[in-house]
């Protein structure tokens, strides 16, 4: 009823079933990949990194953002992959581009080694793929 009241209000239509993907945030620079339908708490854990919690249960991680996706894409990916804009990105490459970057930063910090790793984890999944980038724009 809550979803037909703002559909009617709002004249807007919601998806049917929630599925999981990334999307990319051109605005703000950051790639968001959700695999729940929740609610979730941000936390950020460096410069790239932040991880989605379910609000319900703040142990299960249900989400990542990584910003500055472009310089990441651009500095670590481009070269690696020749893609046009019907292709797609899988985010553990993206992931571990990040890591790349960051280096011996994460060596020493071991709350940051458990984030990657959660972020790695999710990125394993078959949707987790960016494909609403403009790659031939971006390189």
């Amino acid at each position: 009823k809550f979803r037909q009241t703002l559909s009617d209000t709002f004249d807007v239509q919601f998806a049917e079933k929630f599925a999981p993907g990334a999307l990319y945030y051109d605005s703000m620079d950051y790639v968001e990949y959700i695999v729940t339908d929740a609610a979730y708490i941000a936390d950020r854990i460096d410069k790239f990194l932040t991880l989605l919690h379910d609000i319900t249960d703040p142990a299960e991680v249900v989400g990542f953002r990584i910003k500055g996706f472009r310089f990441i894409f651009n500095e670590h990916l481009k070269d690696t992959y020749a893609l046009v804009d019907e292709d797609f990105l899988p985010l553990i490459s993206v992931i571990q581009a990040v890591i790349q970057e960051i280096g011996a930063e994460m060596v020493d910090d071991l709350n940051r080694k458990r984030a990657y790793t959660k972020a790695l984890r999710l990125a394993r999944n078959p949707d987790a793929r960016i494909t609403d980038f403009n790659f031939k724009e971006a390189a």
